[in-house]
């Protein structure tokens, strides 16, 4: 299949551009494409800038406030809830993160909630922010029912996404970043424009039947079943509902019929239990511990979480994002549409 080469500073350029033509501030529209070209560098295309066509009908809808009047409430000392204002989820996280590295650095530990926002992309991107600053992340993401509830034959829960992260020696983060489904709306989209088929136990139809063809799938199936979604409703419960602002609720029983979603962040600094360096020197050695265990057989080595990514994302640093065609169709058509110039690419088979 073929895919389109671009260079990530162009890409990321290009996004913002794009996102400043519908009135979204420099750095919100700069920190945006800065989350999306994150994702596509690691790997995560399901959660990149084919995520665009999406934000922008969102915003030219109304669903999403470019400018929005957000307001953080101060609850406690270390806790405190971000009002998004229907903000891009990316501009809600990233202010949720702030506010909880500043609380943790007083308390020790601090807990953000973040209601009213929309999508917010990738949340490792966030996470890493955090452990990057020396401090483990706890980021999570909880939205409209989007997956099937275990026992169920539709949607009643989220794919609510969970992300944490620490540091490690030498400038390493050790982070993982899953969604509580078997597999995330985006990668269902992702296998739409390309046509390969899902895997087994991935998604179901709008009538609760299982199917492998991207076309028929509607519903993303949890993951490991009952756990899956059980995780996403009390990820519910300790976002949207602590915050003042349930979302799953209010979906099922119709009383809501717009995109929101929500979260929380969660920062604790490392220096309240011991020295940084002393911790991270530990999270180094047990990661190299891992990596030299013997591999299983047909695996030729032993990963750590974010390893692939981390490794990924610097090549692709170097030579260009590879970008579906059809990614980049869609996106080339939206920056016409929006008066844009696009950024020279190249093509790859």
């Amino acid at each position: 299949m073929s895919s389109v080469n671009v260079g990530s500073i162009a890409l990321c350029d290009f996004v913002a551009r794009m996102l400043e033509q519908l009135h979204v501030p420099g750095d919100d529209a700069r920190l945006v494409a800065d989350s999306l070209v994150w994702a596509d560098l690691r790997g995560m295309p399901s959660h990149g800038v084919m995520r665009m066509p999406t934000y922008v009908g969102r915003i030219q809808s109304g669903e999403v406030e470019p400018r929005p009047d957000l307001t953080v409430d101060r609850r406690r000392s270390a806790l405190a809830v971000v009002h998004g204002g229907r903000a891009t989820g990316q501009v809600a996280f990233d202010r949720a993160a702030t506010v909880a590295v500043e609380m943790a650095r007083d308390a020790g530990i601090s807990w953000v909630a973040i209601v009213e926002s929309a999508h917010a992309g990738a949340i490792g991107y966030f996470s890493q922010r955090i452990a990057r600053e020396g401090m483990a992340a706890i980021v999570v993401a909880a939205s409209r029912p989007t997956m099937a509830y275990y026992g169920a034959r539709s949607a009643g829960v989220s794919t609510s996404p969970i992300a944490m992260a620490v540091p490690a020696s030498d400038g390493r983060v050790l982070g993982v970043d899953m969604a509580t489904a078997a597999v995330s709306r985006g990668r269902i989209k992702l296998h739409r424009l390309t046509g390969e088929a899902l895997a087994e136990g991935w998604a179901v139809d709008q009538h609760g039947r299982p199917t492998v063809d991207p076309e028929r799938a509607s519903i993303p199936q949890p993951l490991g079943g009952s756990k899956g979604s059980g995780m996403s409703l009390l990820f519910e419960c300790l976002a949207n509902v602590m915050g003042g602002s349930p979302v799953i609720q209010p979906s099922l029983t119709g009383t809501l019929n717009r995109h929101v979603q929500g979260g929380f962040v969660c920062a604790i600094d490392i220096e309240a239990f011991r020295d940084l360096g002393a911790f991270t020197g530990d999270v180094g050695a047990l990661a190299d511990a891992i990596k030299s265990l013997p591999p299983a057989e047909g695996v030729d080595e032993v990963l750590l979480p974010g390893e692939r990514g981390d490794r990924r994302a610097r090549e692709q640093q170097r030579s260009g994002v590879l970008l579906r065609e059809a990614t980049w169709a869609e996106l080339t058509e939206l920056a016409h549409e929006l008066n844009v110039r696009v950024p020279a690419s190249k093509e790859v088979t």
